[in-house]
């Protein structure tokens, strides 16, 4: 295991699910849409820009936290968690 955990877009680059460009506008898109506070997650926003298809961020949150050592599905919105194994 890394000694530092691997963020969701870099799973998504080396998975060629999302190109590097688009990880950039995505996370531009992010930090200019906090709303009360709140910064929306960055595969939501993915998926909103039509970047990337659920499934593929499902299987790929799935990926990062097998790779952290446990799958910790209360930190996911209902029907993110729905399409886990």
């Amino acid at each position: 295991m890394d000694a530092s955990p691997k963020l969701i877009g870099e799973y998504l680059i080396a998975e060629k699910k999302i190109t590097p460009d688009q990880l950039q506008k995505a996370l531009e898109t992010q930090a200019n849409s906090i709303q009360g506070g709140r910064m929306p997650l960055l595969g939501t926003v993915l998926v909103e820009m039509g970047a990337l298809q659920e499934r593929a961020l499902t299987e790929a949150l799935e990926r990062q936290e097998r790779d952290r050592g446990q799958l910790n599905t209360a930190q996911y919105p209902p029907e993110v968690t729905g399409r886990m194994k």
